[in-house]
């Protein structure tokens, strides 16, 4: 009778042990990485609403679309102009005037693509690195 008992509780145990397992395969995080570029073209009347920054988000293509991208002025850590990149991940912020001699970079806002209690992909953020104006 007890080794009728002890079969029972070690085929619960691995039935248990086999869901927990299954569950955990199927559960994960996947974090994809990015990179920005930023780049400057001055008004040479070309264009009417003054300077420029574009630049490209390089990444898989799901991560690539419809990303915020934010320019800034790297002495005052001021934010000059925001877009969203397109589906090729180009971005353009328009500054409306001539920019300011000094030191500029972009950074790229994380984005989550699928979010529950068992799956997860994150778009990471990235920096460019800085350009100098002027």
């Amino acid at each position: 009778m007890k080794l009728w008992r002890l079969a029972v509780y070690l085929a619960a145990a691995i039935v248990v042990v086999a869901a927990v397992g299954a569950g955990s395969v199927t559960a994960h995080k996947k974090k994809i990485k990015a990179t920005i570029t930023v780049q400057w073209n001055d008004n040479e009347g070309l264009y009417t609403s003054g300077d420029i920054f574009s630049g490209d988000v390089t990444t898989k293509k799901k991560c690539r679309k419809d990303r915020t991208v934010k320019v800034f002025r790297a002495q005052a850590d001021q934010l000059i102009g925001t877009d969203r990149t397109n589906n090729q991940g180009h971005y353009v912020v328009e500054v409306g005037r001539e920019a300011s001699p000094g030191d500029y970079f972009a950074k790229l806002k994380k984005k989550a693509l699928k979010r529950n209690k068992k799956h997860k992909h994150i778009c990471k953020k990235a920096t460019s690195p800085t350009i100098t104006v002027g």
